[in-house]
């Protein structure tokens, strides 16, 4: 298994000599005691291919001084920090395992005293998920993007909550399915050629 403990620098997220963005379909994270950081905060991205979901296990999870009044605190999202639901926070649950519901996870952890009063490793592994509720149709000029109503109800989104930021990309909706008719160099998208 491979371990990717690289600067996120550039990204959305804090600089930070930690955490770091992770695309193999496995790994493994480590926090050791005494690790400082010049940030108060790390993140870890994990994010798979698509069709994938990922299944997240913390192997260790050891605090230094269990009396410790405020514990350094390890969240865990269902995607982004930003805006996705927050699966478990390590340091107030017993829960040490957790399944996103696409092909992306966050760690999240923060400090109190310099990173020092906690210890922890984690592995990931992506798992195939055969989901018809969204399926993605690519085009010569377009892709077509279909999502279950009742998908986005049981995931507590409606449909007018789901969007594109381009006003002319806005979704229609067809016989229980949301869809998106994604013109390529439209709708913010960019074309990339590669090889």
């Amino acid at each position: 298994m491979k371990t990717l403990e690289s600067n996120c620098s550039g990204s959305e997220y804090p600089t930070a000599n930690c955490g770091g963005i992770l695309t193999n379909p496995r790994g493994d994270i480590y926090k050791k005691f005494g690790d400082s950081y010049s940030s108060d905060s790390c993140v870890w991205y994990i994010s798979v291919a698509n069709n994938n979901r990922i299944h997240l296990s913390f192997n260790q999870f050891l605090k230094r001084n269990s009396q410790h009044v405020r514990c350094p605190s390890v969240l865990v999202y269902d995607g982004t920090p930003r805006g996705s639901v927050l699966l478990g926070s390590l340091c107030e649950t017993e829960t040490r395992s957790f399944i996103s519901s696409s092909n992306s996870i966050s760690i999240v952890y923060s400090s109190y005293n310099g990173g020092q009063d906690l210890e922890f490793s984690a592995s990931y592994d992506s798992v195939f998920s055969n989901n018809n509720n969204v399926t993605v149709s690519c085009h010569s000029n377009y892709m077509d993007v279909r999502v279950a109503l009742g998908y986005l109800n049981s995931l507590g989104y409606s449909e007018s909550e789901i969007f594109l930021n381009d006003p002319q990309c806005r979704p229609t909706t067809v016989s229980g399915w949301l869809k998106f008719h994604i013109p390529y160099q439209q709708c913010l998208t960019v074309k990339q050629v590669e090889n």
